[in-house]
C-alpha cells in the first residue's frame, strides 16, 4: 500500500484520485534532547538524524493517533519540557524545577510532571523506552520490565511508586486484547478505550454521593425519556437505552402520545412510561432519566 501510494504520487495517474494528495507516510519520532516529546512527522519532513530512531512508516495517521491517545494514559510524556530546557544544559531537571506552572496535560495525568522537574531524566527516558516497546507490540518485555520495577520500588519501601506501576500494568492488560498490523513488519496492540465504563463509573459516584442510589445498586440498564411536540400536537416520547454504559439502539422506542392536544409534558411522560411498563418482555431499568 505504501509503495503504491509513492508510485501514484510520482506518476500522477489520471484515475487514482484517492492517493494523489501530497501526504507522505507518517513516522513517530522521539527527540534526542533532554525530556523529549513524542511527535508525528511526515516522511518529507523527517530529518536525517531522526531516520534511524523513527518508528514507522505508518499509512494511517488516524489509527496511530488513536493508539497514542490511549498509550499516553499508561506512558505519559511531556510536550513542554524540552522547550523549557536549552540544548546542552548540564542539569535540565534543576532548570525545570524553577518553573512552577505545569503544562495542561499534567492536570489530565498525561504528563508525568517533567515540565516542572517532578521526574528525573533517567526515569522519563525509561518511560519513553517502554512506550516504544509497547508500540512495537513487545508487550511481554514491557510487562517484564515493569514487574521488576514494581518489585524494586516495593523493596525500597517506595510503595506509592510501586502502586503506580501496578496500575500501569493493569491498564496494559486491560487495553491489549488482540493485535492488528499497521505495516508488515510492525505490530501494534489493538486498544479499546474504556470511556463508556469511565462515564458509567462517574455517573454512579454522583448518584451515590447524592443519595439517589445505594452502593449495592447496579446500573446495567439505563433508560432515558424525552418529550417532543409542536404546541401540543404530534406529540411523541422517545426512549433510549444504555446497557452497561453503551447505547443499545435496537431497544430504542418511540411512543406516539394519544388523547392529548395541549402542551403537557408531565402527562405525556406519564403516559409513555405507563405504556412502557406494560412490556414485561423488556428488562426493567435500574435507572430512568427524564
Amino acid at each position: 500500500m505504501l509503495i503504491e501510494a509513492e508510485l501514484i504520487r510520482l506518476h500522477q495517474p489520471e484515475y487514482n484520485i484517492l492517493l494523489k494528495d501530497d501526504k507522505s507516510p507518517i513516522y513517530l519520532v522521539v527527540g534526542k534532547r533532554a525530556f523529549p516529546s513524542v511527535k508525528l512527522v511526515r516522511k518529507k519532513e523527517l530529518l536525517a538524524s531522526e531516520k534511524k530512531t523513527a518508528l514507522g512508516p505508518f499509512s494511517s495517521a488516524y489509527k496511530l493517533k488513536q493508539v497514542l491517545k490511549i498509550a499516553r494514559k499508561i506512558f505519559p510524556w511531556c510536550d513542554l519540557a524540552e522547550q523549557r530546557v536549552k540544548k546542552g544544559e548540564n542539569n535540565p531537571q534543576k532548570i525545570l524545577q524553577t518553573h512552577q506552572r505545569p503544562c495542561f496535560y499534567y492536570h489530565l495525568d498525561l504528563c508525568p510532571g517533567a515540565c516542572i522537574g517532578k521526574i528525573s531524566e533517567d526515569e522519563y527516558q525509561k518511560n519513553l523506552e517502554q512506550l516504544l516497546l509497547f508500540l512495537k507490540g513487545e508487550k511481554k518485555e514491557v510487562l517484564l520490565q515493569m514487574n521488576k520495577q514494581m518489585k524494586q520500588f516495593a523493596d525500597d519501601l517506595q510503595f506509592e511508586k510501586a502502586n503506580r506501576v501496578k496500575h500501569k500494568i493493569a491498564l496494559i492488560q486491560d487495553v491489549t486484547s488482540r493485535q492488528f498490523r499497521l505495516k508488515p513488519d510492525l505490530i501494534l496492540p489493538a486498544l479499546h478505550d474504556s470511556a463508556s465504563q469511565d462515564a458509567l463509573d462517574h455517573l454512579r459516584r454522583i448518584l451515590i454521593e447524592t443519595g439517589a442510589i445505594s452502593r449495592l445498586q447496579k446500573l446495567e440498564r439505563i433508560e432515558g425519556y424525552d418529550v417532543s411536540n409542536l404546541m401540543g400536537e404530534n406529540a411523541t416520547v422517545s426512549m433510549v437505552v444504555f446497557l452497561n454504559g453503551n447505547p443499545e439502539k435496537s431497544e430504542y422506542r418511540l411512543f406516539n402520545i394519544r388523547d392529548l392536544n395541549t402542551p403537557n409534558d408531565y402527562q405525556m411522560m406519564k403516559q409513555a412510561i405507563s405504556r412502557r411498563s406494560q412490556h414485561p418482555e423488556w428488562s426493567n431499568p435500574n435507572l430512568i432519566l427524564v
